[in-house]
């Protein structure tokens, strides 16, 4: 018995030292800062916020809807400085890089009065030490969470449905501020999913964005995101069939759709500048796309494309502050970028966004490649292309600015580099 009870006493003496002895990894009892987590609140906070500023609300917690915009810009912006300045060193290359990026897109922003790319840019910078697979997969949560809050906010009658009716379909929102937005926020929902499920893509999946495909059709009647998405999975699809078969066709398809991106970039400010309306094939094709180029051609005549950024009044109630009494449209969105931002930043944009895809063909990431593909699509009847709270996959152009310095841990989409069979 007392053999018994001195192992006992011996237990209780080790378990109690080995409790004592153990220290918690924060000392400080509270949670630990780091780079990763500062950046990943900044763009929590900024992500949900975009969603709601996008809806159809008038007032949030009691502000106008466009003055509490505008404050949460300037504490984002805020935020993204002081996560730079604290938490980032950069190599001379990215510095120079940077500065030679940010004077063009900050002036033009300035002369615009549109700030959705610098925003963009700000983001990309900050990003530096930021894990990509774990922006797409938060992007994703805060889709899954707040689309099916917003449409719940909508038939509880806290939100408006805003309505268009073209030709004799009736076009919904179902509380967010338009139907092609909100068969947007649907595209961006799937293409994170397929990013997500990759490796992994089953019926299940196929059978989700197919179900999304016709939410796109039937609510929004938004026949961008309903064609972006069946084009997504048709080239994810081919994309398998030339993987098992042969891999050298991988390359040749990825470098078809380097190319076609190109294109559809150049064909969109060509036949916009042009008069469409001159060429019968083009006319057709126009008619086709609800004539998006000749509508980008009114506006082009009206403004013209500077060197740098200028004021562009679209909407009715900017067209009624200059006197312009007709319709424009700019649902294009290299000439949006064009016209807003001037030939110097598209010309910036453009560059960057196919290197990017170049540089995602040399490290073999076909899924992300075909993403960016399919908004280089998407930019053509849409503008949502450049603008990051709608294109969560620029986040890539970092795989440039930072990308080449091999750190050992990168945020990059494809992880640790393998540099002459060692990892850097």
């Amino acid at each position: 018995m007392n053999s018994v009870l001195k192992k006992v006493r011996k237990k209780a003496v080790f378990s109690e030292t080995k409790i004592h002895t153990q220290k918690p990894k924060n000392s400080g009892g509270g949670v630990k800062i780091t780079p990763d987590n500062f950046f990943l609140f900044i763009f929590i906070f900024w992500d949900v916020t975009e969603i709601i500023f996008g809806t159809t609300a008038e007032s949030i917690l009691g502000l106008p809807t466009n003055q509490a915009n505008s404050m949460v810009s300037y504490i984002i912006l805020l935020l993204l400085m002081v996560h730079i300045i604290v938490f980032q060193k950069f190599k001379e290359k990215e510095l120079y890089a940077i500065m030679i990026i940010s004077f063009p897109v900050i002036f033009s922003a300035l002369k615009s009065s549109n700030y959705s790319l610098l925003s963009g840019w700000m983001f990309i910078i900050a990003s530096q030490k930021s894990d990509f697979e774990k922006l797409i997969r938060t992007a994703y949560k805060i889709l899954r969470l707040m689309i099916p809050l917003v449409i719940i906010c909508y038939f509880a009658g806290l939100l408006e449905d805003y309505t268009i009716l073209r030709n004799e379909t009736l076009r919904h929102s179902w509380g967010f501020g338009h139907p092609n937005l909100f068969g947007l926020r649907l595209f961006q929902l799937t293409a994170c999913h397929l990013y997500i499920k990759r490796n992994s893509f089953g019926f299940l999946d196929f059978f989700l964005a197919v179900a999304v495909m016709a939410l796109e059709y039937l609510v929004p009647n938004s026949q961008t995101a309903f064609m972006s998405t069946l084009i997504l999975l048709m080239t994810f699809a081919f994309y398998k069939i030339c993987e098992k078969y042969k891999m050298s066709l991988v390359q040749v398809y990825a470098k078809a759709l380097i190319l076609l991106a190109a294109v559809f970039n150049v064909l969109s400010v060509v036949w916009s500048v042009l008069d469409v309306r001159q060429n019968h094939i083009l006319s057709q094709i126009d008619s086709w796309m609800s004539q998006r180029f000749w509508q980008c051609h009114k506006v082009y005549l009206l403004y013209g494309i500077p060197v740098f950024g200028q004021k562009v009044f679209i909407s009715e109630a900017e067209r009624e502050l200059v006197g312009i009494t007709y319709d424009l449209y700019l649902d294009n969105g290299y000439m949006a970028l064009l016209i807003r931002y001037g030939i110097l930043v598209y010309g910036i944009f453009s560059v960057c966004y196919l290197s990017a895809m170049i540089f995602l063909y040399r490290k073999k990431q076909w899924y992300l490649l075909i993403i960016l593909f399919i908004y280089a699509l998407y930019g053509v009847m849409e503008n949502g292309n450049y603008r990051i709270t709608h294109n969560i996959f620029l986040f890539s152009f970092g795989s440039i600015l930072y990308g080449k310095a091999f750190r050992k841990r990168t945020w990059l989409p494809f992880g640790e580099l393998q540099v002459k069979g060692r990892k850097r």
